[in-house]
C-alpha cells in the first residue's frame, strides 16, 4: 500500500478547491497547507508510530503546537467515533478512514483553522519549542529538582494532580516569563508520573514534547507543558487539570 498516493488521491484532492496544497511529509505525518492573510494554516494526517491508526490535526504558522484534533471540532466525534486513531487493517480500510476524514475537514475543520488563525493574548501563552525540548532533554533533572524543592512524593496520580494545582494557585499572579522554570518542572514531575503508572514513554515528536502511553489497549498521548501551561493559564477554571487528564481516556 502506498499511503502517500492515496492521502494525496483522497484528501488533497477534496482539499484543492479550498486552496491547499501537499507541503510535505514529516516523520508519520502527510501535510497539507494554504496561506490565510499572513499565516500558514496546515492540514496534517498522522499515522501512529505504534499501531495501524490514523488522525487528523490542524494547526497554523502562528504556534505549530496549538493543535486541534477531530475531537476538538468535530460535534459527533464522540457519539460517532471517540477515538484517538482511526485503526485500518489494508489500503480499503485506509482509503475508507480517509474518505471519512475529508468532509469533517471541510465542513468543520477549516472553520477550527480560521479560530486557530485568530491572534489572542492567551495564544502568547503557550510552551515554545525551546522550553518543549529543555522538557524532553532534563525531565528526570527537572522532576527531581521539583520533587526536592516542594517536598513531593511518588503517589497515586490524582494526588499528584491535586498538589500540582495547588503549586499552581499560588503562582497564578506571577509572569510567565519568572514562571517558565516552574513550569517546566512541574510538567516533568507529571509527565514522569503517568509514564510511571501507566508505563508511557517520553518522546520528541518534530518540536513537542510528547509522552505515549498505552492504556486498555489503546495507545494515548499526553502532552506534559501543554496541559501544565494551559491550566496555570486558565487557573481559574475548576478542576482543570484532571478534566485535562481525564480527557485522555476519552
Amino acid at each position: 500500500m502506498v499511503k502517500i498516493k492515496l492521502i494525496k488521491e483522497i484528501i488533497g484532492k477534496k482539499l484543492k478547491p479550498y486552496g491547499f496544497k501537499y507541503y510535505g511529509k514529516e516523520p508519520n505525518s502527510w501535510i497539507f497547507s494554504r496561506k490565510y492573510n499572513n499565516l500558514e494554516q496546515f492540514v496534517c494526517i498522522y499515522d501512529s508510530r505504534y499501531g495501524a491508526g490514523l488522525r487528523v490535526e490542524l494547526y497554523t504558522s502562528m504556534d505549530k503546537g496549538d493543535r486541534s484534533e477531530i475531537k476538538s471540532f468535530y460535534p459527533l466525534w464522540e457519539q460517532e467515533f471517540n477515538k484517538l486513531f482511526w485503526e485500518y487493517s489494508d489500503a480499503q480500510s485506509f482509503s475508507q478512514i480517509l474518505n471519512e476524514f475529508a468532509p469533517i475537514i471541510i465542513d468543520y475543520g477549516l472553520d477550527e483553522l480560521e479560530l486557530l488563525s485568530i491572534p489572542t493574548r492567551e495564544k502568547l501563552i503557550r510552551p515554545t519549542k525551546e522550553m518543549q525540548k529543555i522538557l524532553y532533554d532534563n525531565h528526570e533533572e527537572y522532576c527531581s529538582r521539583f520533587m526536592k524543592a516542594y517536598n513531593m512524593k511518588n503517589e497515586d496520580i490524582y494526588q499528584v494532580i491535586e498538589d500540582i494545582s495547588s503549586i499552581l494557585k499560588k503562582n497564578k499572579d506571577k509572569n510567565y516569563e519568572e514562571i517558565r522554570e516552574l513550569l517546566i518542572e512541574i510538567a516533568a514531575y507529571y509527565g514522569n508520573h503517568i509514564c510511571f503508572q501507566f508505563d508511557g514513554e517520553w518522546k520528541w515528536d518534530v518540536d513537542i514534547c510528547t509522552i505515549i502511553f498505552h492504556h486498555n489497549d489503546e495507545e494515548l498521548e499526553c502532552l506534559p507543558l501543554q496541559q501544565i501551561v494551559f491550566n496555570w493559564r486558565d487557573i481559574n477554571i475548576e478542576n482543570g487539570l484532571k478534566e485535562t487528564f481525564d480527557e485522555l481516556f476519552l
